[in-house]
């Protein structure tokens, strides 16, 4: 079976056209692919000699008995398809000898990201295209333009397939563009910055063509804001937000315009008036809240702020980033107290000795009371840790629904924060709701520039909020970062709702 199919519809194309775009696929440098061209103009029988005029055992030719549209070919192609990604390439386009090879290698290295496109060359003026690369930046640019190339884009089959997603024939001609939109929320994006594609425009579209996309391109950008509110957060709040009198920061600030994180106002995208009533926060209730870091001040303030029924395996624990906090906490925490693994650091700042697990990177500045034996209370230590990660554990595979909590450090006083970028927060969330679907994931990012401003909240995925906030005075910090600005997180974390007994007993502002 062929680990890629190239997906190619044809419609009353050009012969040196379809000659050029057939050459340039079967002179791929990556050779394990299936060739599937679907004729979808069958009156034409002059496609089918050229395409049976190369004899290469990759190529299959299909035909459709009547014209049925490139949204329903581009479908039947799909259903069709052996391959485990899917190469999508246009029927008069050239694809450069390194285009398969490139985007394979992209695929199997970043099993989170399920459309990897490339930048491409106009054919009419040699100008290049330049892309946004990552997943965020894709997502910012698509409400302005489509921001990945359909035409040399590859799409892991499997991310289609179980979201059940596929072209709409509706939004012909711009069904590309609302394939990204309908795979937004559903996975990652990437672009190589390499020139991958020759592309062939044309300037002889009719005006009736032309208004036509100008119509879906409308359409399908009111699609994305309603589905993605928080790009309007990130196109928009954080370059104005800074002016208080900015007329975006009245319509986008949380403060404002949020009641439990649910955006209630009308708004003009495009020419359309859209009312928002979308959710930016979780507004689900929670069994439990746990910290997850980034050091003390999580716990602190979850506490401070009635959100923490107990002590959990995070709580007062330094080092080592989200992404291995995440996987340890998949793995059931496994190997994680090896007696072996613990390494003395120093004698403490406070009435502690510190360890390292030197195999998991995390710092124990609380629990190994000072100048006592660590043989004596490691078992204790251990015992300890085993209580609080067990209670997480049996929420997490009861179903129940839990909100972690992380709470990044700043680069300040010292401390050097462990904070990570947002493609690979993205990427924790995806992996916790792989396995846990009852999981949200709070992210409160520490941001110099809101100081005495609005916090901004913008929500990546179904169960990914990523908040930020002036969160630490620099000039009153002490040396577990536990002095912050608790207003500007209470802010945030007023919006969390308890179930039951444990409801939120913080009494909420206006």
């Amino acid at each position: 079976m062929p680990k890629v199919s190239v997906l190619t519809p044809l419609y009353n194309t050009k012969e040196e056209y379809l000659r050029a775009a057939i050459e340039s696929i079967l002179n791929q440098t990556y050779t394990d692919f299936e060739f599937l061209l679907l004729n979808d103009s069958p009156g034409n029988k002059e496609l089918e000699k050229i395409v049976k005029s190369y004899n290469d055992k990759r190529i299959i030719y299909l035909e459709n008995e009547k014209n049925i549209g490139i949204s329903n070919s581009r479908n039947k192609l799909l259903e069709v398809a052996k391959g485990e990604y899917l190469a999508i390439f246009d029927h008069d386009d050239v694809s450069m000898p390194e285009r398969l090879k490139k985007e394979v290698r992209y695929l199997d290295e970043n099993k989170d990201v399920g459309v990897v496109s490339c930048n491409f060359m106009w054919m009419s003026n040699k100008k290049n295209s330049n892309f946004p690369t990552e997943n965020i930046d894709i997502k910012k640019a698509l409400p302005k333009f489509c921001a990945l190339l359909h035409t040399g884009s590859m799409i892991r089959k499997s991310v289609l397939i179980d979201n059940g997603i596929r072209y709409e024939q509706d939004y012909s001609p711009c069904e590309d563009f609302l394939l990204w939109t309908r795979l937004m929320n559903k996975t990652m994006f990437h672009n190589l910055p390499e020139i991958l594609i020759h592309y062939r425009d044309f300037d002889n579209t009719t005006h009736r063509v032309v208004s036509k996309m100008e119509e879906m391109t409308y359409r399908i950008t009111n699609i994305i804001y309603k589905e993605n509110p928080y790009l309007l957060t990130l196109d928009q709040v954080k370059q104005e937000a800074m002016d208080k009198t900015s007329f975006m920061e009245k319509i986008f600030s949380i403060r404002n315009e949020c009641k439990c994180g649910v955006k209630r106002k009308i708004i003009t995208v495009c020419g359309v008036k859209i009312k928002l009533r979308s959710k930016i926060f979780f507004t689900k209730k929670y069994d439990l809240v746990v910290s997850i870091g980034e050091a003390c001040s999580c716990a602190t303030n979850l506490k401070i702020n009635h959100l923490r029924k107990f002590s959990g395996p995070f709580d007062w624990l330094y080092g080592a980033n989200l992404t291995k906090r995440i996987d340890y906490l998949l793995s059931d925490f496994e190997a994680c107290f090896n007696r072996e693994d613990f390494e003395f650091i120093d004698n403490g700042y406070r009435l502690a000795d510190i360890y390292v697990n030197k195999k998991t990177g995390i710092v124990y500045n609380h629990d190994f009371p000072k100048g006592e034996q660590f043989s004596k209370v490691f078992p204790k230590v251990k015992e300890k840790y085993q209580r609080r990660i067990s209670r997480v554990l049996s929420a997490l595979k009861n179903d129940k629904q839990v909100l972690l909590v992380y709470l990044e450090l700043p680069n300040v006083a010292g401390f050097e924060s462990r904070g990570i970028g947002t493609n690979e927060i993205i990427a924790c969330a995806k992996k916790l709701s792989n396995k846990y679907p009852n999981v949200d994931l709070l992210y409160i990012r520490h941001n110099e520039t809101l100081k005495d401003k609005t916090n901004l909240c913008y929500r990546l995925r179904e169960n990914l909020v990523i908040a930020e906030c002036f969160n630490y005075e620099r000039n009153n910090i002490q040396a577990d970062g536990s002095n912050t600005n608790l207003r500007n997180v209470k802010t945030i974390l007023q919006k969390i709702k308890l179930k039951g007994y444990w409801k939120n007993r913080i009494r909420r502002g206006k």
